[in-house]
């Protein structure tokens, strides 16, 4: 076994059927010289990287070919999908106009609330009166809100974020 196969083998995501993998690989790289055997290895072992970034999501590893199955059909040549612009667009995630994350790709949670119901606020603080809480004077309601759910045990459902 040369360094060359191993350089492929450990690129490749999939780690099964390596005896039919190496016997592929002697096949192709049969009677090359050194240097035709250095470039054809870096030619494949960047066309790895490059399927795994572009193609083989982590989540997805039964689509990805079996080692031998790959050097056996000269997938090294496949065309390597680009990301549009517009897929970047989307990938990226939406900022509010506040500047929080947009969780419906517009607006986040607190400006949603208040286009959806712009009284929210007094609402809120007149259920949780009639609720029985109370905000010392000097108190955000954030922050009396927050020591409201610490008492009752809820302070860890609260996400990170919120925090």
């Amino acid at each position: 076994m040369s360094h060359h196969w191993e350089r492929f083998y450990s690129a490749y995501p999939k780690k099964e059927g390596r005896g039919n993998a190496l016997k592929s690989w002697e096949k192709i790289t049969k009677g090359m010289t050194p240097d035709e055997l250095e470039v054809f290895t870096q030619k494949v072992v960047t066309s790895v990287l490059a399927q795994k970034k572009s193609r083989w999501d982590a989540s997805e590893r039964k689509f990805i070919p079996m080692p031998a199955t790959w050097l056996n059909q000269s997938r090294w040549d496949d065309e390597i999908p680009t990301v549009s612009m517009q897929e970047k667009k989307d990938s990226t995630p939406d900022i509010c106009r506040c500047g929080k994350y947009a969780f419906n790709r517009v607006q986040c949670s607190r400006c949603y609330t208040k286009q959806a119901n712009p009284d929210f606020p007094e609402e809120m603080k007149a259920n949780l009166r009639k609720m029985g809480f109370n905000k010392a004077p000097s108190e955000t309601w954030r922050e009396a809100s927050m020591r409201c759910l610490e008492q009752n045990g809820l302070y860890s459902l609260i996400p990170g974020s919120l925090k």
